[in-house]
């Protein structure tokens, strides 16, 4: 595995080496195509009678290439050692204009304090980066607000798109309003290190109640977005935890949030939808959502108890997250077969209890061989793709698979090796 890892980490910086080496222009060159990029962009978003169908696609793709050279412009500085005071500044300078124009134009489509608040706590890390000139978080930062800009572009160009609307815009600009107070609370010295931690954790807690309201509003993909996001706050809580230490209720507090996004969450959205399709299925849905809650609460307070003695790159029985994944899955997908939903969510308790199975921790295997980067823009590019397309069904069909397959490889692999020592008899014996 060491092996591996040293491979591809040296594959990844050769490649952006070689990226780097192939274009000659100095950073701030890359910037001011950067700048000059955005001017027709928003022009055609000012003077939206311009715009056909074709031209909104685009806007979007000279939006995919805005982001593109943001990208080139920071590979280049790296390995150029070109990074100036100048340059860093100009760099996050351009990014302004096009947000001022989004925010503008979402005014009516989401709340104007949202649009606000976004504005002004850019500004505010804008002030601290150049004070102080560097700061940590930075790709956690700007991916979000590429992701804000986005899903505020296709609302803007009014893209008939089911899933990235004005209700997701809502709440990516309150995701990024929360992760951009964080920061701002870390280096202004309002929050120590080890509270990171604790805040992490409150941001996963808070995304399984907004899970729960993306359910009582009829948006089960919204459910399942919000909880994917509160499992990514849950493994930045760990590594923040092992990085910067953790206060006395931190362990108490990843728990806490665990069981609630991933067991009471998803329980409570299954019995929201169950009495939305009829209201005489919301017995079903108590009795199939308590059992689930029992199930999950009693695999997490195992986690914990066995935490010590446990190998931190490997889960004893399939992680919670899976459970809460196959119950909003299911039911966005089966929608009224309660029967399915209840099979389903039965076989992520089975496998949640299965505690003779491992499961490879996904988050530390990527980051142990360095894939996280190199996979995090192709997913997000194919993931906001479908969706603009108007595919998130698919996505979550999808989904629903990955995450059934890696739950039951492990059972079926003991299947396998039971099979391999059966003795194997041939005809001449039989005889």
């Amino acid at each position: 595995m060491g092996l591996l890892m040293s491979k591809i980490n040296n594959l990844k910086v050769k490649t952006e080496k070689r990226v780097a080496d192939s274009i000659s222009w100095h950073p701030n060159v890359i910037s001011t195509l950067k700048l000059m990029l955005s001017i027709p962009i928003i022009l055609l978003l000012l003077f939206p009678n311009s715009i056909t169908g074709y031209s909104s696609y685009a806007i979007v793709f000279a939006f995919v290439i805005f982001g593109l050279l943001d990208y080139l412009d920071g590979v280049i500085a790296k390995h150029h050692d070109q990074e100036t005071v100048f340059g860093r500044y100009f760099d996050r300078i351009t990014d302004y204009p096009l947000l001022l124009v989004l925010g503008y134009l979402a005014i009516g489509m989401v709340p104007a304090i949202l649009i606000a608040l976004k504005i002004i706590l850019d500004a505010i890390l804008l002030y601290l980066y150049a004070r102080y000139k560097y700061y940590s978080y930075n790709r956690l930062r700007t991916g979000i607000h590429y992701l804000t800009l986005f899903i505020l572009l296709i609302n803007a160009l009014q893209i008939n798109s089911p899933f990235l609307n004005t209700q997701l815009a809502t709440n990516i600009l309150i995701l990024s309003s929360f992760v951009n107070s964080i920061i701002i609370a870390i280096h202004l010295g309002w929050l120590k290190k080890k509270y990171i931690a604790d805040s992490l954790s409150f941001g996963n807690l808070l995304c399984g109640v907004i899970a729960i309201y993306m359910a009582y509003l009829g948006k089960l993909e919204f459910s399942i977005l919000f909880l994917l996001t509160g499992a990514l706050f849950d493994g930045l809580d760990g590594f923040a935890a092992r990085k910067y230490g953790s206060t006395r209720f931190g362990v108490y507090s990843d728990d806490i949030a665990d069981g609630f996004t991933y067991g009471v969450a998803p329980a409570i959205a299954l019995m929201i939808h169950f009495y939305q399709v009829d209201a005489n299925l919301l017995v079903d849905g108590l009795i199939i959502g308590s059992i689930y809650i029992i199930f999950t609460i009693s695999r997490l307070v195992y986690f914990t108890l066995n935490k010590e003695n446990a190998d931190p790159n490997y889960f004893q029985g399939a992680p919670s997250t899976l459970g809460g994944i196959v119950v909003l899955s299911s039911c966005n997908i089966f929608k009224d077969h309660v029967t399915l939903i209840a099979l389903f969510i039965g076989i992520a308790c089975i496998l949640m209890v299965s505690l003779n199975s491992q499961y490879r921790h996904i988050g530390r295997l990527l980051q142990n061989i360095q894939l996280k980067r190199r996979l995090l823009v192709p997913g997000i590019l194919l993931v906001l793709s479908l969706t603009v397309i108007g595919h998130a069904d698919w996505l979550i069909i999808g989904l629903f698979s990955l995450v059934m397959a890696y739950g039951l490889a492990p059972i079926l692999l003991i299947f396998y090796r039971l099979f391999q020592k059966i003795p194997q008899t041939d005809g001449n014996n039989q005889a």
